[in-house]
């Protein structure tokens, strides 16, 4: 069965005025009923700071829309009744044909998808310095590593635990 202690607290003055507010915690986990060889110690930082709610958004591309910078213009060609420049004749080219010249404007900027976050004050949970037990630290410092972090302090403890078994040296005396 693996037991866990907590070695330290550090804490801080709040800026919200609380005082010894808990910001790191340091434990020790180790085989509690075997010869105390799988050990592991590490330390659990704590959020001491307001986070603000944050309203989930789902991705957008970015929007762009065709927009025309120059119409086109039809051929024109010159005409009887024209009054026609020196060296010019009725059909040749007036004004020249021209195509429809466009170009893609941003309308809307792509806009990356953001995971909501729940509002969360630390100080709603805190717990008077002098009313701190050893159990609520150790709750807090489990919460802190999820499952998943649990079970990789077990999985480390028994690992050294496993191997200590398999050491060919010791230390000790015959008496």
């Amino acid at each position: 069965m693996i037991k866990w202690t907590i070695v330290n607290l550090e804490y801080e003055v709040h800026k919200d005025g609380k005082d010894k507010v808990v910001s790191k915690i340091k434990y020790h986990a180790w085989d509690g009923d075997g010869d105390g060889m799988g050990q592991v110690f590490g330390i659990v930082h704590m959020d001491t700071d307001v986070i603000e709610a944050v309203e989930a958004v789902e991705a957008q591309d970015a929007v762009y829309e065709t927009v025309v910078v120059h119409e086109s213009v039809e051929e024109v060609l010159w005409a009887e009744g024209d009054e026609l420049p020196e060296g010019v004749e009725v059909g040749d080219v007036k004004t020249e044909a021209q195509e429809e010249v466009t170009e893609e404007q941003l309308v809307s900027k792509a806009v990356p998808a953001v995971e909501g976050v729940d509002y969360y004050d630390p100080l709603e949970h805190f717990v008077e310095w002098d009313d701190l037990t050893e159990d609520k630290c150790i709750e807090w410092v489990k919460e802190s590593l999820g499952e998943s972090g649990i079970k990789s302090v077990e999985s480390k403890i028994e690992k050294i635990w496993l191997e200590s078994k398999e050491q060919s040296t010791g230390n000790g005396k015959p008496f």
